[in-house]
């Protein structure tokens, strides 16, 4: 299991590395800037292929896009240049909503004649970790061939979207930098760049393939999928959910604040849960090939590789739920 998990990560993070390395320093740039009024309660959703993804929550009810698109090569040739002016940023303006999407242009590069944007690239984001699934022989290998079979075919997806990206050599990248109400729905898909998220409240979505997440002051339904890279989610309230190929998440717990559970997994790299201080909770936390340790106010104490631990703290309450397939888990007093 362990030679196999090895040469799993060891192909994620080259096809990552590769991505992420395409690009240099940028020789030019031009910005995009749009407002459109949306209501509190209102949802927006991102898209973007390659570049960061900024989003704060302000006290309007509007939101604000900042878009810089990037020639990544400097000295570029004309047939580049063209390129590069022709990409475009779409708001669009619904009811209730607001869509923000990256357009590239036609390109003989792409194979055919149709606009490239971030749903050219199938991938499959909702992958689960069910340590619970086993062989007939009780031990973990009919799961492994299940885990195996699921980042196979993610695998396949991101092969095939890094040798587009890389190969056809796409030189431009957009940055967002994006304002929306406080309360609001929010869902961010990216290819490759970071997304950071701060001060929103509501039901909050970020798929990404390669670059790290960053949730800061955010409550609601939070829901975190990534292929490569890291996760952190600081002062977070509501229900949280992580999955990550290979990385890691560490994720604080606002004090004070209100938890309805919390259900993350990875399969190479550690979890972390910072809780504050009194703070009820049932936990179920599994480590295939790693090690658990609790260091709490109610409880301290670590298990040895490969175990599985379940019980209470403070009398029980929200479900938390922290699979690792190589990797530890940790849960730990939130920092004074």
């Amino acid at each position: 299991m362990n030679r196999t998990l090895i040469l799993l990560v060891s192909a994620l993070t080259l096809v990552a590395g590769i991505v992420l390395n395409a690009s240099g320093a940028p020789g030019r740039t031009r910005t995009i800037e749009k407002t459109v009024a949306l209501r509190s309660g209102g949802r927006v959703e991102i898209r973007n292929v390659s570049g960061p993804v900024t989003v704060s929550g302000w006290d309007r009810e509007e939101v604000r896009v900042r878009a810089v698109i990037a020639l990544e090569r400097d000295g570029a040739d004309e047939e580049v240049v063209e390129f590069f002016e022709g990409v475009e940023v779409e708001v669009k303006h619904g009811w209730n909503s607001v869509e923000i999407r990256t357009r590239y242009p036609d390109r003989e590069w792409f194979g055919d004649d149709s606009e490239l944007d971030a749903e050219d690239f199938d991938l499959d984001f909702d992958f689960d970790l069910d340590l619970d699934e086993e062989s007939e022989d009780g031990k973990m290998g009919g799961f492994m061939d299940g885990i195996m079979g699921m980042v196979g075919s993610i695998v396949g997806g991101v092969t095939g979207w890094a040798t587009r990206l890389v190969k056809e050599q796409i030189p431009v990248t957009v940055g967002y930098e994006v304002s929306v109400p406080s309360e609001c729905g929010l869902e961010v898909i990216n290819i490759t760049g970071d997304i950071l998220v701060t001060g929103v409240e509501g039901e909050i979505e970020t798929r990404l393939v390669a670059g790290n997440v960053s949730l800061v002051e955010v409550s609601g339904e939070l829901d975190c999928r990534l292929i490569s890279g890291k996760i952190e989610i600081e002062d977070a309230g509501g229900r949280i959910e992580t999955s990550v190929i290979t990385g890691g998440t560490s994720i604080a717990l606002a004090k004070g604040g209100w938890c309805d559970g919390v259900d993350c997994s990875v399969i190479s790299g550690n979890l972390l849960l910072r809780v504050p201080d009194g703070m009820a909770m049932d936990f179920d936390l599994h480590a295939v090939n790693g090690q658990i340790t609790l260091d709490t106010d109610k409880m301290r104490g670590e298990t040895a590789h490969g175990t599985r631990h379940q019980g209470s703290l403070a009398g029980g309450g929200p479900e938390v739920k922290l699979k690792a397939i190589n990797g530890s888990i940790r849960i730990e007093r939130a920092v004074r």
